[in-house]
């Protein structure tokens, strides 16, 4: 509960890992989040919703929040003509925010290196 206490209101979590092997594993963890994206990211299936990695993925409202729920259910049904990333630089290095189309990886990592 330490996050919730810090003041975060909703917290969406990825993994790669499927819904149902996580709340059988570490029920107590899935219980603190709100959103789960499951699933492996594949190269190859893309995805137009704005919070996928590939086509693959689900993304599971676990929040009992109503007023939460109802905000994602409009959001992971979004989709987006283009994505926009945030890029920020620090000391410690390059850091993209955002989820990049799968055909964008190519031109991401030449600007990268």
């Amino acid at each position: 509960m330490g996050i919730r206490n810090a003041g975060f209101t909703d917290i969406m979590l990825y993994s790669g890992y499927q819904f149902d092997d996580l709340k059988a594993r570490y029920q107590y963890i899935v219980e603190l989040i709100d959103v789960l994206i499951d699933g492996r990211y594949m190269q190859g299936i893309e995805t137009d919703y704005v919070w996928k990695g590939s086509a693959n993925q689900n993304a599971n409202i676990i929040t009992q929040d109503a007023l939460l729920r109802l905000r994602y259910n409009s959001y992971l049904k979004r989709r987006a003509d283009k994505r926009r990333l945030q890029i920020v630089e620090d000391p410690q290095g390059i850091y993209i925010i955002g989820i990049p189309r799968q055909q964008d990886t190519e031109a991401i990592q030449i600007v990268m290196c």
